[in-house]
């Protein structure tokens, strides 16, 4: 993906990290009505809200997967001073109860100025019984953009089989395509062959890779589990992602290349310099950890990771895990939508 220069910019999944004095960067994360400044080529990423993960209450063979994440439509326009563009911001699919399938993230879009930009929010994850596959909820789609890309499905909960005791995977949230590639959620497949209990939680996809994949295959007696780690923050190359954590550096070191570039907004608002999908929380961009015993949560665009104790929280547009803990509340919301825009005061 190349949108050409822009301020100096040739990356959009860079274009927020520019050096200080030739551009304005704006985040918008509630519908309003925005105004352009002044005449001159603007940059604008509209993205959609993720869906939530499907939650259920083990009980014999039980299949919940992960939601997909919102998608991403990037338009370089020029505008004149005074226009107006119409901008609605998609809320993050609703957690559900145990039981149930999981919402999907609403719609993000900008309209005005001769922008029509369109991010549809991910779909909601899946909950279904007995052996076989649940698909994760579809990434949205995006249109109306120089560049348009599909936000990463959830994670898929697969059930090989179960005897005597219950199986119960759980798949990862879906990651926003902001490298150009919607990285899915880790899928979860659980078969027990006697009297145990089966988890089995993927990890949550990251802007970088996709989360990790969690095979749980046990006979015996008791519980038996298997995790995986969040995908990564890193640009796809330099990290192998499906389940390979992001190196632990801060958004200064991921995102911007040179010294005189500076941690922008969107990597200033959430995740820590912790490696994607540790106890620490994902870094920017990282998917979250997964695993009864862990909360993390993932960085900017990230995707959560399936869970028990609370499903792990996805970032900005990513599609959360899914979940098993019964209560009122068992599933978190997918991340909300978002608009940024970019331009130079030089233009």
């Amino acid at each position: 993906m190349n949108p050409g220069t822009f301020a100096g910019i040739s990356n959009p999944g860079l274009a927020l990290a520019a050096s200080v004095g030739n551009r304005i960067e704006q985040m918008i994360a509630a519908s309003m009505t925005w105004t352009a400044p002044i005449t001159g080529d603007y940059l604008i990423f509209a993205v959609g809200a993720g869906g939530s993960g499907a939650a259920s209450a083990p009980s014999g063979a039980t299949r919940t997967s992960g939601a997909g994440a919102g998608g991403l439509a990037i338009r370089r326009v020029r505008l004149n001073a005074g226009a107006q563009l119409a901008i609605t911001i998609g809320a993050g699919g609703a957690g559900v109860v145990s039981g149930s399938n999981g919402n999907n993230g609403g719609d993000t879009t900008v309209i005005g100025g001769g922008v029509s930009l369109y991010a549809q929010g991910g779909r909601g994850g899946a909950r279904a019984t007995g052996v076989g596959t649940t698909s994760g909820g579809l990434g949205g789609i995006a249109s109306g953009g120089d560049w348009n890309f599909a936000g990463g499905d959830g994670g898929d909960a697969i059930v090989g089989g179960v005897v005597g005791g219950s199986a119960n995977p759980m798949g990862g949230g879906g990651a926003v395509a902001w490298y150009g590639v919607g990285f899915k959620g880790g899928t979860a497949s659980s078969t027990t062959t006697a009297t145990e209990n089966g988890y089995a939680y993927g990890g949550g996809a990251g802007i970088g890779g996709r989360g990790g994949n969690a095979t749980q295959t046990a006979a015996g007696f008791g519980t038996t589990a298997a995790t995986a780690s969040g995908g990564s923050s890193a640009q796809p190359g330099n990290d192998a992602g499906n389940g390979a954590n992001g190196a632990a550096v801060s958004g200064l070191q991921q995102f911007a290349g040179n010294s005189t570039q500076i941690i922008t907004s969107i990597f200033q608002l959430t995740g820590s310099a912790a490696a994607g999908g540790t106890n620490g929380g994902g870094g920017p961009g990282a998917g979250g950890n997964a695993g009864s015993a862990v909360a993390s949560t993932a960085g900017i665009f990230g995707g959560g990771g399936g869970g028990s104790v609370a499903t792990l929280a996805a970032g900005l547009g990513g599609g959360s895990g899914a979940n098993d803990m019964p209560s009122a509340a068992n599933s978190r919301a997918g991340g909300n939508g978002c608009v940024f825009i970019v331009w130079s005061p030089l233009a």
